[in-house]
This record gives C-alpha cells, structure tokens and sequence, in this order.
C-alpha cells in the first residue's frame, strides 16, 4: 500500500495491489470487504466489493480516493480485507 496515510484533500490517493503467489494461468476473482472508521461514498470513493486478477498476472490494484471536506474530524480508518 502506498502510500500509509494521506490528508482528506481529494488529491492524494491510496492504492493497495493484490498479489498471487505464484502466479496462475486463469483469472481469479477476490472479494474485497470494507470496514473501518471512514465511511464509503462520504470519506472516500472507489471501494469495490470484487477484484479480478487477470489471468497469466500476478496482481491487480485498488485505489481508493479520500473525498475532500471541510468537516475537522480525527483521523479516520479505510481497511479492506480480501478473500
């Protein structure tokens, strides 16, 4: 993931790969759960709950784009978890 952090100015992204090891000659579907503190559709966009890997392709990429607000709030939490 790169990178850890970012500020919620709608310009700076987070993008996570997932990676196969090894790498297989089919396309492989995974699903993508979301939790967190950061709420999709409000703190940020681009959350999907299936990620396909392309066949012959060791890795595919999520990138998540924090929305940009006026609102001062803590520090919030985007985790997703792939099965």
């Amino acid at each position: 993931m790169s990178p850890a952090s970012v500020a919620e100015d709608g310009v700076t992204n987070l993008t996570y790969a997932v990676t196969l090891s090894p790498m297989v000659p089919t396309a492989t579907t995974v699903n993508i759960a979301t939790s967190g503190t950061a709420v999709s559709g409000n703190d940020y966009t681009g959350a999907v709950s299936t990620l396909t890997i392309p066949a012959n392709t060791a890795s595919a990429t999520i990138t998540i784009n924090p929305t940009t607000d006026t609102t001062v709030e803590p520090d919030e939490t985007v985790i997703l978890t792939v099965t």
